[in-house]
């Protein structure tokens, strides 16, 4: 259990949510975080001027360890701009983070994700969830909430002291090291870099393969399919990503660990494709196999998208697929590809 210390923190390990919105039907919701592990308070603000809430009343509580706020929160108008600016729960975020820069923000929106939410403000906050979503992300919130309390706790002041909360193995600290971004690297020591690398960790490591590997990554590499990979997961365990933000939502393996566990367990086996090694374990058959979506024949060695809309993801070979040119390929990071029409 990660203990809370330093300013505005105390020993107590339950955690303090504040859940900002003006639909009262969602406080049931909010009831079932509370448990031993959270306390969350809700505030219904839909006869309040929210401005004027956070000024005489939030800022003057103590800080929370995360905050939960509707994206379509009600209209505001402020006396020194035009009457008819809208703010939304972005716009909230924003000036909750002036005040509280180490404080998590996830916003819960009825709104379409895709279409009714700006990039733009996507990126006021921690994390976007739909009000359906909401309901089984507990174990994420607290991810955020302990993950960054452990920040400000450890504050990293240079590369090696930030890197050390990834745990990343010994062959990637130098990789990783090179490509943390300057949003990082230029805000070392200040307040920002909490949210900064909250970001960055969980919206481009997380999500973009190459160091860290998801289940279909993983089975890809090994060269079985994604929904036979539960036949040897247990083998992987010690390649499992445990640093900060790591939690059961979205769990990810470290692609030099699952390799080195690999090659390590089949030392007799004259193999270098680690594709072609799945059939080694005992628990995997010929029909465990992963085959490639476009020839179906065997050992696809990548995963590629099925459309430029990025839905569905395959198994497939190099061959019989390209590159996605509209995402550049990074450094360190897996090619983004599409299939090739048959």
């Amino acid at each position: 259990m990660e203990y809370r210390i330093g300013d505005n923190f105390t020993m107590n390990d339950i955690l303090q949510f504040l859940w900002i919105d003006d639909d009262r039907y969602r406080k049931k919701i909010s009831k079932r975080f509370d448990d031993e592990q959270i306390d969350c308070k809700f505030e219904n603000v839909s006869d309040q001027d929210l401005i004027k809430f956070l000024m005489d009343d939030v800022f003057l509580r103590k800080q929370p360890d995360l905050i939960l706020i509707d994206h379509r929160l009600h209209e505001v108008k402020l006396k020194d701009v035009k009457s008819d600016v809208k703010f939304s729960g972005a716009s909230y975020a924003e000036i909750i983070r002036e005040y509280w820069p180490e404080c998590p923000i996830v916003t819960v929106t009825a709104a379409d994700l895709d279409k009714d939410v700006t990039s733009k403000q996507k990126e006021s906050y921690d994390e976007v969830f739909s009000g359906h979503q909401i309901r089984n992300k507990k174990s994420t919130l607290v991810a955020i909430a302990r993950s960054n309390i452990k920040i400000k706790c450890k504050k990293p002041c240079n590369s090696s002291s930030l890197l050390e909360l990834l745990n990343p193995p010994d062959d990637d600290f130098n990789r990783l090291e090179a490509v943390l971004p300057d949003s990082i690297t230029d805000n070392y020591g200040k307040p920002e870099l909490t949210f900064e690398l909250s970001k960055w960790i969980r919206k481009t490591l997380f999500t973009k393969p190459g160091f860290l590997l998801d289940s279909l990554w993983i089975s890809t590499l090994i060269g079985v399919k994604e929904n036979s990979f539960n036949k040897i997961e247990k083998y992987f365990k010690d390649a499992i990503y445990n640093g900060i933000y790591a939690n059961d939502d979205k769990i990810r393996w470290w692609q030099s660990k699952i390799k080195e566990i690999l090659f390590s367990k089949f030392t007799d086996s004259e193999e270098y494709l680690p594709w072609k090694l799945g059939i080694s374990f005992d628990e995997i058959d010929d029909d465990d196999l992963s085959k490639c979506y476009v020839c179906k024949e065997k050992y696809p060695e990548t995963v590629a998208y099925t459309d430029d809309e990025m839905g569905k993801r395959v198994q497939v070979h190099l061959k019989c697929s390209k590159p996605f040119i509209k995402i550049q390929k990074q450094l360190y990071y897996e090619e983004i590809r599409l299939i090739k029409e048959l």
